[in-house]
């Protein structure tokens, strides 16, 4: 069973590894598209831009070129250096007009559809921190209108939302499921019990602000103590290592029948920044989080996404929970915690919960792709938890049910995992054969 904890663990590091990739093939035609290619490969985004508004002018029918032209546009507003230029239009004439023209050309283009959504939900999140509501929800009603965020995207988003305990805190990461759960909460106004927690926001003044002290309709507020003047000078703040107890109340150790001495927890904190003089801090986001867990005091449960990597050192107390990991005041292996099969068996045996998961065969968005095997691993390591117990017919049960959620026509698998599925699949069948022979 060693070999196939590693194998299940090498996988998870090549999709991991998928992830950081660039999504697109950058090969194509040669002069100024490969040009700005080289650029953007640079960081050199304003050149790019420039390279590939020629590129478009030699060739306005290539979707390509529209494609990267809103792409690169997107990430020079939001993600680069300052510009002196008027957001709304550089939106409307740089980043939307040409990922549209992007999906008119090629209405396959997922990519170009991903960031539609994206920068529509850039321009929500910035009617948020204004306090603009009205603006706020048009700019998702536009997205939406558009076909930015796909039934299958959204389910994803509810999916998440499904495996959420009441009031949870849940901690997510990436465009993608900000927007589909941001949608879902306020427009459709699904479990606005769940503050949702963006890891990419949680440095901006204005996002901690807003947890501080809610949005209605659309952020429930979590436990911040910190004033508007710690806000305004929130910074890199030196840390050295150091263990953080946070303490468990007794309800607890009974609601997991944990003995409560000495098992409660103790986490330790590691700086995540250094600099040249070897002098040791801790980001914002990571301050901010420290500082929720210590207010939370456990009141609400705090769940992360399966995609959220952090330095946060919390890797020994997630408990698989739905497609979620929760995070445990124990040490979740040694107390046998480390799987909530209820709830992973709730989300994932109800077929209804990914009736709309075909339409990405119809509307995929290759950049977010990837995350979706996260749901695989979860159905891998619930085989893996029935095979140490040798319950063999529930770990077939529980691999066959990948096949049956995300059909390989709809979400190809590479040839390595379906080989190790294969073998799982025949050691399985054989060990329930010799189980129905008396061996």
């Amino acid at each position: 069973m060693l070999r196939t904890k590693a194998l299940i663990m090498k996988l998870f590091l090549f999709f991991l590894l998928s992830l950081l990739l660039f999504p697109v093939c950058l090969t194509g035609q040669g002069g100024y598209k490969d040009h700005a290619l080289e650029a953007y490969r640079a960081e050199n985004l304003q050149q790019a831009i420039d390279l590939m508004e020629k590129a478009r002018a030699e060739n306005p029918e290539d979707p390509e070129v529209h494609y990267y032209l809103g792409y690169f546009a997107h990430y020079l507003m939001h993600d680069g250096v300052p510009v002196d230029k008027d957001r709304q239009k550089w939106s409307e004439t740089m980043v939307l007009q040409n990922l549209e023209a992007a999906l008119k050309q090629d209405p396959e283009m997922g990519d170009a559809r991903y960031f539609l959504g994206v920068e529509h939900g850039a321009l929500a999140r910035e009617a948020l921190k204004a306090g603009e509501l009205t603006a706020f929800r048009e700019a998702y009603r536009q997205g939406m209108k558009k076909g930015a965020y796909p039934a299958w995207m959204r389910e994803e988003g509810r999916n998440l939302l499904r495996s959420c305990p009441p009031d949870a805190i849940l901690v997510i990461n990436g465009h993608l499921h900000w927007n589909a759960l941001t949608y879902l909460q306020a427009m459709e106004g699904i479990r606005q019990d769940v503050t949702v927690v963006s890891q990419e926001l949680l440095q901006q003044p204005w996002y901690i602000r807003a947890l501080r002290d809610g949005i209605e309709g659309v952020i429930r507020a979590v436990p911040i103590h910190w004033k508007d003047h710690h806000l305004e000078e929130i910074r890199h703040y030196p840390w050295k290592s150091r263990r953080i107890a946070l303490e468990v109340p007794h309800t607890l150790y009974e609601k997991y029948e944990v003995d409560p001495d000495g098992s409660g927890m103790h986490w330790a904190v590691e700086p995540d920044l250094v600099t040249p003089g070897k002098h040791t801090y801790i980001s914002p986001a990571k301050a901010v989080f420290i500082h929720i867990m210590e207010s939370n005091q456990w009141e609400r449960p705090v769940m992360f996404s399966m995609d959220v990597r952090t330095t946060w050192n919390l890797d020994r107390y997630f408990q698989q929970y739905g497609a979620l990991r929760r995070v445990l005041p124990f040490h979740a292996e040694s107390h046998d915690l480390k799987m909530d099969i209820p709830s992973i068996r709730e989300l994932y045996f109800n077929e209804e919960n990914f009736s709309a998961f075909p339409g990405l065969a119809e509307n995929n968005a290759p950049r977010f792709t990837s995350f979706l095997f996260n749901h695989h691993f979860v159905l891998l390591n619930l085989c893996r938890h029935y095979y140490e117990k040798e319950e063999w017919d529930a770990a077939l049960e529980a691999l066959d049910q990948i096949m049956v959620l995300f059909p390989y026509s709809v979400l190809p698998i590479p040839d390595d995992f379906l080989l190790f599925m294969r073998d799982m699949r025949d050691d399985i069948r054989e060990k329930i054969r010799d189980q129905q022979n008396g061996g």
